[in-house]
């Protein structure tokens, strides 16, 4: 149909050839369905009035000698708002791209494997709604309604969590002693059926999965794939059973399985292995990156006046948490008479604003951003860091706080 949006979508898997009543193509068409439903909601953050954004599904699952698959998805009636009206950017065309492309969006999953699709991450922000930018490679989605197309496989997800699958989430790391303020570590996702594995897919994580500088690291890269298949089949008691061996600081130097260990990469597969078993409740513990409180400032004396600004850090294992400005005799914002009261203001009314942009930072992506000073200790306002938290208008002031901040993290781990 002209005038449609392209819609990306995954090819279902073993749909060609010749179907036995209606079914997928299989050798005696020995198989079972089961629907199971499920929803996904949250609140209207454009009206507290009405209903939720969201979606409630219908999914039948076919399971047969290549396992569990998906035969179809249907939307169930409920009092959820599965599309957004017109407003806030999103246009009557947006909202026919999104019906004119509901159905086909639905019969994308048609055939996909279930442990495939629970595997996907959808992320979310804080009151739930699907990040439009984030949207998980390879999963069905409409171009140009990914918040919809995203509600709809948090939906088909909880539905297939009702046919007996489990999603367990883990994590290994431990400082990494050739980069300061970083961990070497991996994140996983660990998808079962009564107690089985079904498929393990890492996910990200502010952890280094393999070092960049390693001139082997081609070892681990094109053997992960082939390692984290190793894991499907096997029960979550198999797996615990195996034993990794760590140094003092947290570096795994044997594998005593040999199943779960690429030669030439024992340290990643040994992160891998105490990742997977710990989303299944055992492996060993990680080694935090230090949390702490720490202080800094930092000032300079510009014609008799003594800029500056004194902070308070929160680090949370690596990550910064919270800035606070503390009490102090420095000048951080110049006075009206020297600069304006439309400045001051600016200044003040977006204070908060910036010092909550640090949180969420890692300490080292902190101190990686360069601040020009100028030979008086005058940060330059023409040279700022690209992707520094700064209050437009009020550059200074900004490149005050993120030196202070700085000289904080300095001290960190100390």
């Amino acid at each position: 149909m002209s005038g449609k949006k392209f819609l990306k979508i995954i090819a279902a898997a073993g749909l060609a050839g010749s179907l036995c009543a209606g079914g997928f193509a299989l050798s005696g068409c020995g198989w079972t369905t089961e629907t199971v439903s499920g929803e996904y909601h949250y609140a209207n953050a454009w009206n507290d009035a009405a209903p939720d954004y969201g979606v409630k599904v219908n999914v039948e699952v076919q399971t047969d000698d290549k396992g569990d698959r998906i035969r179809k998805v249907t939307i169930a009636e409920s009092e959820y708002v599965p599309l957004s009206s017109e407003g806030n950017g999103w246009t009557a065309e947006d909202r026919q791209n999104y019906l004119e492309n509901e159905q086909t969006l639905l019969n994308a999953y048609r055939g996909l494997y279930v442990a495939d699709v629970l595997a996907y991450t959808v992320p979310t922000d804080a009151s739930g709604g699907p990040l439009t930018s984030s949207y998980p490679s390879g999963a069905p989605v409409i171009t140009g309604a990914t918040q919809s197309s995203g509600r709809l496989l948090l939906a088909v997800q909880n539905a297939l969590l009702n046919f007996g699958y489990e999603v367990k989430e883990g994590e290994y790391s431990y400082p990494n002693p050739w980069a300061p303020y970083t961990t070497y570590g991996i994140a996983v996702k660990v998808i079962l059926k009564d107690n089985v594995i079904k498929k393990v897919v890492t996910v990200d994580s502010e952890h280094t999965e393999v070092s960049a500088n390693w001139e082997d690291r081609t070892i681990w890269l094109s053997g992960e794939a082939a390692l984290l298949d190793r894991y499907k089949d096997k029960t979550a008691e198999e797996v615990l059973a195996v034993t990794v061996t760590t140094d003092d600081d947290g570096t795994p130097a044997a594998v005593s399985n040999e199943i779960y260990n690429i030669t030439g990469a024992t340290q990643s597969s040994g992160r891998l292995l105490l990742a997977v078993q710990n989303a299944l409740g055992g492996g060993t513990p990680s080694i935090d990156m230090p949390s702490g409180t720490y202080e800094g400032e930092y000032h300079y004396n510009s014609w008799g006046t003594e800029y500056g600004v004194k902070v308070s850090v929160a680090v949370d294992k690596g990550i910064v948490t919270s800035v606070t400005i503390l009490e102090s005799d420095y000048t951080n914002v110049t006075s009206p008479d020297k600069w304006s009261e439309e400045g001051v203001a600016n200044y003040n009314q977006n204070l908060g604003t910036l010092l909550s942009v640090y949180n969420g930072m890692t300490v080292q992506q902190v101190l990686a951003l360069d601040v020009e000073t100028e030979s008086g200790g005058a940060p330059n306002v023409d040279s700022y860091p690209s992707g520094a938290p700064v209050i437009t208008g009020a550059t200074q002031s900004s490149g005050r706080l993120l030196l202070a901040v700085q000289s904080a993290l300095e001290n960190y781990g100390k």
